[in-house]
């Protein structure tokens, strides 16, 4: 089983040129370094090392992934322009997390992220792999590769984050110990930051 496995990645791999000279079958540099490539391709950190758990992804067409990748692209884009950090991981697989508003009534924390990307890609008219590959060739054609500005109607923002965050960062890093601390002459080198 692990050599068919192996043999199907370095298919994959070399269809999709990420794979250098290999040997046939075997899990060598050639093929750990190429699957470590895919990997972070396809936004997945396992280091190239495990090629019997990603194998859920390999069987999934290409296409599709490049289409996770293109959502991935413009969740990140649509955070930083709107200034959104609520991505819905604040939410346990039990229960949701949820706020209270001024009423003091409780609700759950949006995924703000995923709700901004969806009204993008609505307006973008993107919805399948079929129609990221129409818009795409799109906007080659219409000279657009380095610079598209979309506008759209955003979902209303939560009263949570009407306000701008104000964030600070301590550091703290704690006592550091040139000699080892058992002994009568450890003292600390710095005090605390």
């Amino acid at each position: 089983m692990r050599l068919r496995a192996i043999r199907a990645v370095q298919a994959r791999l070399s269809c999709e040129g990420l794979l250098a000279k290999h040997v046939e079958g075997q899990f060598d540099l050639a093929t750990n370094e190429g699957l470590a490539a895919w990997e972070r391709k396809n936004n997945i950190f396992g280091w190239g090392f495990s090629v019997l758990r990603p194998w859920w992804l390999c069987k999934r067409p290409p296409l599709d992934l490049h289409f996770d990748t293109f959502r991935r692209i413009l969740m990140e884009r649509v955070a930083d322009a709107a200034g959104i950090i609520e991505d819905g991981s604040v939410s346990g697989p039990d229960k949701p997390a949820t706020y209270k508003d001024a009423a003091g009534v409780e609700h759950p924390v949006p995924n703000l992220i995923a709700d901004y990307t969806d009204a993008l890609m609505a307006a973008l008219q993107v919805r399948t792999t079929d129609d990221m590959t129409r818009a795409l060739h799109a906007f080659r054609t219409q000279g657009l590769r380095n610079r598209l500005i979309v506008a759209f109607p955003p979902p209303e923002l939560p009263p949570t984050t009407v306000a701008r965050w104000t964030f600070s960062v301590e550091i703290d890093r704690g006592d550091v110990w040139y000699d080892f601390p058992s002994m009568k002459r450890a003292s600390p080198s710095c005090r605390r930051a």
